[in-house]
This record gives structure tokens, C-alpha cells and sequence, in this order.
């Protein structure tokens, strides 16, 4: 009997969920885990292959400097929304939109979903 094809692993979704681990909501992070997971093994691999394969590949990549002010993390958010659910992609636009004087509460959620876009 043949073995099962497998699909090619998605190198990119799974950047994505494993982005998703440093989420502040537990239920979060063991959801992307087992979506994790359940990639790597659709794909027929396993985490010593995904990791062994994908280093090959790999190119070095420059990261710019880390946003300081509101405005780079808004701007760093919505170019890279991909880990943003819809209620947070909204709420950085609002802050995009906003001409009035930040409060601590919204400086503290858009630090937080600033390192959630990586």
C-alpha cells in the first residue's frame, strides 16, 4: 500500500500561528498550537524535519528598528495586520484616525498589539 500524500507545509501560515503563542489569552495560544501541529503534520513532518528543512532555506533578514512612537506602531500594525483579529485591526485604525491625546489605556493595547504583528 502507497503511503498517503501529503500537502506542501505552508511555511507562511505557520509563521502566523506561531506568531499567535505570545498572545495574552491562553485559549489563543493552545489553539495556534494545535493548528501548529496539525500543519506540520498534514504535511507528513515533523518538528525536527520543519525546523531542519526550513533553516536551508532561509535568508537572512535585516529587521528595521523597532517602532518608538504611537504613530511607526500604527503604521508598523496596519502593514502588517495578519495576526489581528477584526476588532483590533479596527481599533489601530481608530488610533490612526484619533487627533486627540492618547490615554494610558490605549498606549497599553496598541503596545500589546504591536508585538503581536511582530
Amino acid at each position: 500500500m502507497d503511503p498517503q500524500p501529503h500537502e506542501p507545509l505552508d511555511y507562511t501560515r505557520l509563521a502566523k500561528l506561531l506568531g499567535m503563542l505570545g498572545s495574552d489569552h491562553d485559549g489563543e495560544i493552545a489553539a495556534a498550537g494545535r493548528a501548529a501541529s496539525r500543519l506540520v503534520r498534514a504535511a507528513g513532518l515533523d518538528w525536527h524535519e520543519v525546523l531542519r528543512e526550513r533553516v536551508k532555506h532561509v535568508p537572512v533578514v535585516v529587521r528595521p528598528p523597532r517602532a518608538t512612537s504611537p504613530g511607526d506602531k500604527i503604521e508598523a500594525c496596519l502593514a502588517h495586520p495578519a495576526g489581528l483579529n477584526e476588532w483590533e485591526r479596527n481599533f489601530i485604525r481608530s488610533l490612526r484616525d484619533f487627533r486627540g491625546k492618547f490615554s494610558a489605556k490605549q498606549l497599553a493595547t496598541l503596545d500589546r498589539l504591536y508585538a503581536k504583528c511582530g
